[in-house]
C-alpha cells in the first residue's frame, strides 16, 4: 500500500499562464531599490554570512598540541564484532 503523502514535496507542474505572471512579477520587483529597512536587512545577512563563511576552512594546528599528540601512547581501536 502506498502512501497518499509520497511525491507531495516533489516539484509540482505549473500552468504557463501562472508561471509567466511569476515571472513578470519576479522581474519587476526585481528592478525596484531597497527600502532603507530591506538594505539594513541585507547588509545584515551578508555581514554574518561573511562572518560565518570561513568557519570551516581548516585553522593551523599548534606545535604544542602536535607535540603533545605525538607524544601520547596510541590505541588501537577495538575490532567491531570481535569476541
Amino acid at each position: 500500500m502506498s502512501d497518499p503523502l509520497d511525491g507531495l514535496s516533489g516539484p509540482r507542474p505549473v500552468s504557463p499562464a501562472l508561471r509567466g505572471r511569476l515571472e513578470e512579477a519576479i522581474l519587476a520587483g526585481a528592478a525596484r531599490p531597497l527600502t532603507p529597512a530591506q538594505d539594513a536587512q541585507l547588509s545584515e545577512v551578508l555581514w554574518v554570512q561573511e562572518l560565518l563563511s570561513d568557519l570551516e576552512t581548516p585553522r593551523p594546528v599548534p606545535a604544542a598540541v602536535r607535540a603533545a599528540v605525538a607524544s601520547r601512547p596510541r590505541r588501537r581501536a577495538p575490532l567491531v564484532g570481535a569476541a
